[in-house]
């Protein structure tokens, strides 16, 4: 506004030359900002595949002045170029780790998702303060090119230019879900009668996990929580999980033989205990509970979880409280 101001007054006849008018009030021209120019000391990644993104697969990048924190965390005083890159889908070797395509990326304000583009919708500079995040701004335009020794990362944030670089390729963690079998050591389960659907099943909060005994959660320990719903039973006959097949149910209605998915969830518990390195809700799948354990085939992220349980399921009464 300013600037048109500006032009606007040089425009207007005042009579005569205006090259002969007097330059009572003359104007200093404003500072230009001085561009931002980093060498990024990281430059690190996570791949999820197509899976949200049919047809390209999904790199989320990170360019920082900083080393990161330990498990790949922020730390204090530093600067973060997030990037929601899409690309061709990694079909390389399976070593948990894949190579970041070479290319020319721009950054796509419709979000298309479509090969050579950088989401804007999860794409963001962020600068740490000595506690906290004191700014996280989405950029005004971005263009990556990846060759195979070097990154450029030429970005506009709040009117100012972004040069970013980084020699050698990105570490970029291979985090599709893939299909997996799993032996589940244990099983264990909450029952808490028809106290969430009086008169009409009773409910079992049933966990299956590969390498925990003692009901707590532990490092790299997987976990399957399902919250099944079963026909009402006599518990003065025995409390146990009631055979049959129990069928994901998306709509929660807590019938009897379902599974609601508002409460199911799969679990993978980081190295060091303190947190979940996976964390997917279960969106279909059967259970079956029989005389020689549990079988379950799960969706999950798109993927097809296949656990087997051997022996009988441990059963705790929960029926006077709640979860």
């Amino acid at each position: 506004m300013l600037a048109f101001s500006m032009l606007f007054v040089a425009c207007v006849d005042k009579g005569g030359d205006p090259a002969e008018q007097p330059n009572d009030n003359p104007t200093e021209q404003p500072n230009e900002v001085p561009d931002v120019v980093i060498d990024a000391q990281e430059f690190i990644g996570e791949y999820y595949g197509d899976i949200n993104s049919p047809g390209a697969g999904c790199y989320v990048l990170i360019l920082s002045d900083n080393e990161l924190g330990q498990g790949g965390g922020m730390v204090a005083n530093s600067v973060y170029y997030v990037l929601d890159v899409y690309s061709d889908i990694f079909d390389g070797k399976d070593t948990g780790y894949v190579m970041l395509p070479e290319g020319h990326y721009t950054l796509d304000k419709e979000n298309t998702m479509a090969k050579g583009t950088i989401g804007s919708e999860y794409s963001y500079y962020v600068v740490t303060g000595d506690l906290v995040v004191e700014k996280q701004v989405a950029f005004d335009s971005a263009e990556l090119v990846v060759t195979p020794s070097s990154t450029t990362l030429t970005a506009v944030v709040e009117g100012v230019k972004h040069i970013v670089t980084f020699d050698g390729q990105a570490t970029i963690e291979d985090k599709r879900v893939m299909d997996e079998k799993v032996t589940a050591a244990y099983a264990w389960a909450y029952y808490y009668s028809d106290n969430y659907s009086p008169g009409q099943s009773d409910n079992f909060l049933l966990y299956l996990s590969d390498i925990d005994n003692d009901f707590n959660q532990i490092p790299d320990a997987s976990y399957y929580r399902l919250d099944l719903y079963s026909e009402i039973i006599d518990i003065e006959e025995g409390l146990a999980l009631p055979y049959g097949t129990y069928t994901i149910d998306v709509e929660n209605t807590h019938n009897p033989n379902t599974i609601a998915v508002a409460d199911s969830m799969f679990l993978r518990v980081n190295e060091s205990g303190t947190g979940y390195s996976d964390n997917a809700p279960i969106t279909g799948g059967t259970v079956v509970v029989d005389k020689s354990g549990v079988t379950a085939e799960l969706t999950i992220m798109g993927a097809t979880h296949k656990v087997t349980f051997k022996g009988n399921v441990f059963v705790q009464d929960f029926s006077h409280s709640g979860f």
